[in-house]
């Protein structure tokens, strides 16, 4: 595999440079030709006059091409508005195909499914690149949808941009449909010699507490914790909303758990109800933290993707970078240093993007602020020189703003472990470790919620005679009886219902919620604590019980009713004799 990159400055250069690829072509037939555009004119004419050029020179050779940030060309900012990579697959066992629909959301689902079918097509499919204009929508859906194709086959790719990364307006092209600013476009790579590697590299790191998402639709957050969600950026970076929102926000995105990835998700711009439009959408109900750009971190993670990819030993690698990733670089440090890396292993090119897609295990994401990066090779790995992955070191600032950003790190870690502890003795009894009465009727009235769809058992307990205990053998033996019943509710009951919940009532007085359970099992449950209590050792102890009400919660019950329903089976059971449980 050859790889080999130009800038497009003059036609009829461009010509003749496409010339000399077709004489070779003509000696090697079998060789697949592929081209990449990239252009920083957000022009359809651009586009269309490189594809007339390429088809009329090498009519059988491939292409796509895309609007964007910036160019990477050879692993570094390209000087020129428009770059083309020619990559040339040598091996006839390689192969690769362009696919390109149109995409919106009204196609999106007819997509998903016909792109189904022509990899279910294709066994020989290894990776999938991916190129989409700017989406009307996010595009979290149809991420999940194509997610379900085999999982051994690579994704990646990114999203057209423009010089403006807010503006709505891109474009790509392929050899299969041609120009479009509603399309799709995926270049299917395999064969038995060819051979992919795909990594992405954030390096963003979490500032401060969890923050839950209460009010998200499509790409726009309204509320965190039930606040405008323009409060956070305001309150903890005292950031403005007005015209520099973007610029100020970016050392700042959120980390946000997508399927057990974590993505960046880039603010765009504040409304004036205080809610952010993003770049990709966030699920209701998610936490996230706010996260800063450390740059010595940033560039810890790139070298550690680098030493990966030089193991790899690729012959051409292709690099997806946020342009919001970008301008984080160059607002600060007027450079791009991540990228001499990659260009230290093999010749790289790529685009900075919208958003970039990359595959971790099943499931494919849309991130924000992310390098992807695709290394390619075909046949195996030639042995060469291993030259150790390394950068230069920054200035003074850079190390300053390094260690400052250790301390905020380590600071918001020792606090959100501190605020954890305060949550747990918050939800949790000293002695018991069971939930606190004010937690407990959380959980019973979360279940009552659910009582149309799944039935669920309320468990009233009361130690018999405990004043006495206490009074005879003292509150240290009375405390050690209160823990040992409370062990047999919050251990021996899992093993009957996983998801049971146990909570203090009152002083020797505890609560059971057992979810997706009828009477009959609670009843059974209950014979078993009350056997169970009452068969413990307690030294001098000779008599200790504990009476049980049952009760299975009705549609349409409120909380004071079922709570005053268990309590009067519990009454019932300590009139009629104690030591027993009864049902009502």
């Amino acid at each position: 595999m050859k790889q080999y990159q130009f800038h497009f400055t003059d036609t009829q250069l461009f010509i003749e440079t496409l010339e000399k690829i077709k004489s070779w072509q003509e000696q090697n037939s079998q060789a697949t030709i592929m081209f990449h555009i990239f252009s920083e004119i957000v022009s359809s004419e651009i586009l269309e006059t490189i594809s007339d050029i390429i088809k009329k020179v090498l009519p059988n050779a491939l292409y796509v091409g895309t609007t964007s940030n910036r160019n990477i060309f050879n692993g570094e900012l390209s000087k020129t508005k428009i770059t083309v990579m020619c990559s040339i697959f040598e091996k006839p066992t390689t192969k690769v195909e362009v696919l390109q629909y149109d995409f919106t959301s009204e196609t999106e689902i007819e997509v998903a499914k016909d792109f189904i079918m022509q990899i279910n097509a294709r066994p020989w499919i290894k990776a999938v690149e991916i190129f989409m204009t700017i989406p009307e929508r996010a595009t979290s859906d149809f991420c999940n949808r194509i997610s379900i194709i085999p999982e051994n086959i690579q994704i990646f790719g990114g999203i057209a941009c423009n010089n403006d990364v807010v503006s709505p307006f891109s474009f790509i092209c392929s050899s299969d449909k041609g120009i479009s600013e509603d399309s799709i476009i995926f270049v299917l790579y395999g064969g038995e010699e060819f051979f992919v590697k795909s990594l992405y590299v954030t390096g963003w790191q979490p500032l401060g507490q969890k923050l839950k998402i209460t009010k998200s639709k499509n790409r726009v957050l309204y509320e965190l914790d039930n606040k405008p969600a323009f409060e956070a950026y305001h309150k903890y970076l005292n950031i403005p909303n007005d015209d520099n929102f973007y610029m100020n926000t970016l050392e700042f995105p959120f980390l946000y758990d997508c399927g057990g990835t974590v993505i960046l998700r880039t603010p765009i711009s504040c409304n004036s109800d205080g809610s952010i439009n993003m770049a990709e959408n966030m699920e209701t109900g998610s936490m996230v933290k706010l996260a800063y750009g450390n740059p010595n971190s940033i560039m810890e993670a790139t070298e550690t993707a680098c030493r990966q990819l030089q193991e790899f030993c690729p012959e051409a690698i292709h690099i997806f970078s946020c342009a919001a990733r970008r301008a984080f670089w160059e607002s600060d440090y007027k450079s791009v240093q991540e990228l001499e890396l990659f260009k230290s292993l093999a010749p790289s090119s790529g685009f900075f993007t919208f958003g970039e897609y990359f595959r971790n295990g099943q499931k494919l994401n849309q991130h924000n602020i992310t390098l992807v990066s695709a290394a390619m090779r075909e046949g195996e790995p030639v042995e060469k020189p291993q030259k150790p992955i390394a950068r230069k070191h920054n200035n003074d600032v850079i190390q300053l703003t390094t260690r400052l950003a250790t301390f905020i790190g380590v600071a918001s870690a020792e606090l959100e472990e501190a605020n954890q502890k305060l949550e747990y003795f918050a939800n949790h009894d000293g002695l018991t470790k069971l939930f606190t009465r004010i937690k407990f009727q959380n959980i019973i009235s979360n279940n009552i919620d659910m009582v149309g769809v799944q039935p669920f058992s309320l468990i009233m307990l009361d130690i018999d005679n405990f004043k006495r205990i206490n009074d005879i053998y003292g509150h240290k033996v009375g405390d050690m009886v209160i823990q040992s019943l409370s062990d047999i509710l919050r251990c021996d009951v899992k093993n009957f219902v996983e998801t049971s919940s146990a909570g203090r009532w009152g002083g020797e007085e505890f609560m059971l919620v057992l979810p997706s359970t009828k009477l009959e099992q609670a009843l059974d449950i209950g014979e078993y604590i009350r056997n169970k209590f009452e068969k413990l050792d307690f030294e001098n102890v000779l008599e200790h019980t504990v009476s049980i009400g049952v009760v299975q919660a009705k549609k349409d019950e409120t909380l004071d009713g079922l709570c005053g329903r268990v309590d009067m089976a519990l009454y019932k059971a300590k009139e009629t004799g104690k030591n027993k449980v009864v049902c009502i």
